[in-house]
């Protein structure tokens, strides 16, 4: 995702003076899975937070996680001076990774999509009208009670009926991918994720796009992102990308969003 054909930097602008200057930074997993989800988030962010930009780039938790923390460093480094460099005073985040990434490495002022949508308001959606899901807690955000509760929020206020799982919050399960497990051992990574997927209740929902990623060759799962900027049908079901086509989504994002004035 660090390559020149993925990544593009819009500078942020402070058209009030008042308003920090803001971006939004999707992160890898995303745009791969979504690239229409990343537009309609980055159209929310500017309707809201007039003279957002938005940073296409890597956290470089991938990195971190196999223990290559050479590499990591240089792609962490890279992307917090493409901020310093743009004059950003606040970076929105859709990845708890990278959230967790930013938040122990720099001092990059921070905040999460989800909290953002909670403080300004939801845009137009489809109302829920009762539809039970469960919420999946990612493993960075076990330790973030602002984050799990503004996603629960979120889904309250479009009409959604949260039934929660065994685990949750702190005590929440990993989804089977953490620490590159599926490429290590894939046998205790599968029974990580059979597990998890067994313990919903109702409709599986991540605010992580690895972790749903990961679920959605076990069971029916999806994005908080899909409820809250789409409507979500049987096509998002299951929908388990090869790796080229999420290096498609990402080009192809990249080239959208070079659209946008």
């Amino acid at each position: 995702s660090t390559s020149s054909f993925f990544t593009l930097s819009k500078g942020p602008e402070s058209r009030d003076g008042t308003t920090p200057k803001t971006v939004f930074f999707p992160g890898c997993s995303l745009p791969a899975y979504s690239p229409e989800l990343v537009l309609k988030s980055y159209q929310y962010l500017r309707q809201v937070i007039p003279g957002a930009g938005i940073v296409l780039n890597c956290c470089g938790k991938p990195s971190y996680d196999m223990g290559d923390a050479k590499r990591f460093k240089t792609i962490f480094d890279n992307t917090v001076k493409t901020f310093k460099d743009l004059g950003v005073e606040e970076v929105v985040v859709s990845c708890i990774n990278c959230h967790k990434m930013f938040r122990e490495n720099s001092d990059i002022k921070l905040r999460t999509l989800y909290e953002v949508m909670l403080e300004k308001g939801l845009p137009k959606t489809v109302s829920g009208n009762g539809q039970i899901i469960s919420v999946h807690d990612s493993c960075p955000a076990r330790y973030r009670p602002e984050i799990r509760n503004a996603v629960r929020a979120i889904l309250s206020e479009s009409g959604y009926r949260i039934e929660e799982m065994q685990f949750k919050n702190e005590l929440t399960r990993c989804c089977g991918a953490g620490g590159c497990a599926p490429t290590g051992n894939t046998a205790l990574s599968d029974r990580h994720t059979r597990k998890r997927v067994s313990q919903a209740k109702g409709l599986l929902v991540t605010y992580c796009a690895h972790c749903r990623e990961r679920f959605s060759s076990y069971a029916p799962s999806l994005h908080v992102l899909d409820f809250i900027l789409s409507r979500p049908g049987k096509k998002h079901f299951r929908e388990y990308h090869d790796s080229w086509i999420n290096w498609l989504h990402r080009w192809y994002l990249k080239k959208r969003l070079q659209l946008i004035r």
